[in-house]
């Protein structure tokens, strides 16, 4: 906690008043009683093992208030997996944060059908007024979006290079000087969508094959994205390829130096 609390000091973003002010708003303790009474959130980070955590959970519902809300910031499991015999299963859901989470400001919740909507509007409330950027998945899954997608990008990785095709240098540098920078601006769909004027819909028509049978679904869902961007982001094809370029141009300047 020091150590990020002086990185924050010593990167401008508290002062050191506010610093000093900081040590006296969290205390640490080795009893789950102590921690949890009287608190309205609790983010349970315990290791990924179920039976461990559901211990862990039903210790803290013995100890919190009823309405208390607890957010597991489990990386695999899901959240009825984790509501299984616990005393409260609707205040139950899972929240994962991305390392170092000091830093990154992604949020997912998941809830299961059991969890309640109280609870889900409450914790996207608690996490936005903190800054985050709150993602809700739409159904209770094992890995959430960014470690599913983290996987099977580190698995292609991983074959390459045990293939001989390239170094872990080159599979690196490809991601952080290609693919990677455009992601860090406009994401993987929207990036896709960016790849051909008229976006998904013609890339198959400019590449010669077939498209996903699925793929208009994908596509509508990009339309509502790029119609629910901040304007000065860009809302059509051309304004956001222009936002894109900008940003990427100060990226640039910052991680080329």
């Amino acid at each position: 906690m020091n150590d990020t609390l002086d990185f924050f000091a010593e990167n401008g973003l508290m002062t050191q008043e506010q610093r000093r002010s900081a040590d006296k708003m969290y205390r640490i303790t080795t009893s789950v009683k102590d921690a949890v009474q009287d608190m309205p959130f609790v983010q349970e980070s315990g290791p990924e093992k179920i039976e461990l955590k559901r211990n862990l959970i039903r210790e803290i519902e013995e100890y919190a208030n009823p309405e208390t809300i607890i957010a597991s910031s489990t990386s695999y499991h899901t959240c009825a997996e984790l509501q299984e015999g616990v005393l409260y299963p609707e205040r139950i859901i899972c929240a994962h944060p991305w390392h170092p989470s000091y830093l990154l400001p992604l949020i997912e919740l998941m809830c299961s059908d059991v969890t309640s909507a109280q609870t889900k509007n409450s914790a996207r409330t608690f996490y936005e007024e903190l800054g985050r950027k709150v993602v809700v998945l739409r159904k209770d899954v094992s890995g959430y979006i960014g470690n599913t997608i983290s996987l099977a990008v580190r698995e292609i990785a991983q074959n390459l290079v045990a293939d001989g095709v390239c170094s872990a240098e080159d599979v690196d540098a490809t991601l952080m000087n290609g693919p990677g920078a455009r992601m860090a601006v406009t994401g993987q769909l929207l990036t896709m969508n960016l790849g051909t004027i008229g976006g998904l819909r013609n890339h198959g028509k400019k590449f010669g094959r077939e498209e996903n049978p699925r793929l208009e679904e994908v596509c509508q869902s990009i339309d509502e994205e790029m119609a629910a961007r901040p304007i000065e982001k860009g809302r059509d094809w051309a304004s956001i390829s222009k936002y894109r370029d900008r940003t990427l141009l100060k990226l640039m300047e910052l991680t080329l130096k």
